[in-house]
């Protein structure tokens, strides 16, 4: 497998000197909700050092840029795109506890939809898709494309909430 799709930090067999020899730049938009502090992800790209330049100098592995929740509902498009053509590989979401109870806007929520259907990747981190933590419409309409199903009595706990399938 690919380690950079495969490998779990902290998990037996993952080997982050893999994942920090990829020898291209992954850009990644990282949407964190309105709480300066919930701005984690950046520096988990460089407790890595995957922030760094390649052993060639080349190129960066992961180069992070920053938006609040609220910028990117306000005009996701300008965040998204430069022009007709995506200017990320990567979307991230999340990261803090309920989300900050901050969802996508519906105009955010189709810009990405739209992401997504052009095969972009998308992380919705901790507590974004979510029926107990915050109110999260938006959020949870795009679940089927995280692979998460809608359980409205979870047979664990009786409460509604997403899951996903274990085959």
């Amino acid at each position: 497998k690919d380690p950079i799709y495969s490998c779990i930090i902290g998990q037996e067999g993952c080997d982050v000197s893999a994942i920090a020899t990829f020898g291209i730049e992954i850009n990644v938009l990282n949407v964190y909700p309105d709480e300066p502090k919930s701005n984690v992800f950046p520096g988990w790209m460089a407790a890595y050092g995957l922030n760094e330049k390649d052993p060639d100098g080349t190129a960066k592995k992961i180069v992070v840029d920053s938006v609040p929740i609220s910028e990117f509902n306000a005009n996701p498009n300008r965040y998204l795109k430069n022009g007709n053509n995506w200017k990320y590989d990567i979307l991230v979401f999340g990261f803090w506890d309920c989300n900050y109870s901050r969802d996508l806007s519906q105009a955010s929520r189709d810009a990405t939809e739209a992401y997504l259907r052009a095969n972009k990747a998308v992380v919705f981190g901790h507590d974004t898709i979510t029926d107990y933590c915050g109110n999260h419409p938006q959020f949870n309409s795009l679940a089927s494309y995280a692979g998460l199903t809608h359980l409205p009595n979870d047979p664990n706990n009786g409460n509604s909430s997403y899951h996903y399938p274990r085959s």
